[in-house]
């Protein structure tokens, strides 16, 4: 019943609790993600069953969030929000340290579920394929995503910009 409450409210207090939602957003988001990467790995390969349910909600959730803030012109949430320029290398370190966590996950969960019949440096090698290529794929489309919102993101902020003007 909060929501359609209208109280002014002190900026502190709002900037306080702000952070406080964000970290917990973080967490179930993680623990959603953790466990539909555990239902991947954990499957034989070939054959790939993730909860639709808990799937969809953690896309859906995500992509809703990522679309307001696009409306609001934010294509990021900390220093390069409204930045005019892509910054190409922050979001290119930013993809390939997602990628190797993501990778790292994904091998480790393998190692952890998987009966290896194999000499140990076969298994190293296909390990290592596995790593490289979840990790250079992650890494790409995490740019690639990236940069896809911050055109739409600032197209939408120089939207406002025309819109303030013309008022």
């Amino acid at each position: 019943m909060k929501l359609f409450r209208k109280k002014t409210v002190d900026e502190r207090v709002a900037s306080e609790v702000n952070r406080i939602y964000r970290v917990g957003y973080l967490i179930l988001t993680f623990g959603i993600l953790i466990d539909v990467i555990w239902q991947m790995a954990t499957e034989p390969m070939g054959k790939i069953v993730v909860r639709p349910l808990e799937f969809a909600t953690l896309i859906v959730a995500n992509i809703i969030c990522v679309l307001m803030m696009v409306q609001k012109g934010l294509s990021d949430d900390d220093a390069y929000a409204e930045a005019e320029k892509f910054p190409k290398k922050h979001y290119a370190l930013l993809g390939l340290g997602a990628g190797a966590v993501a990778a790292a996950a994904m091998v480790g969960i393998r190692m952890l579920t998987f009966g290896w019949e194999y000499p140990i440096s076969t298994m190293v090698l296909i390990l290592g394929i596995y790593f490289f290529s979840i990790a250079l794929t992650c890494a790409i489309a995490f740019y690639c995503v990236q940069y896809a919102i911050f055109r739409v993101a600032k197209r939408r902020r120089n939207q406002q910009l025309r819109d303030e003007d013309e008022t």
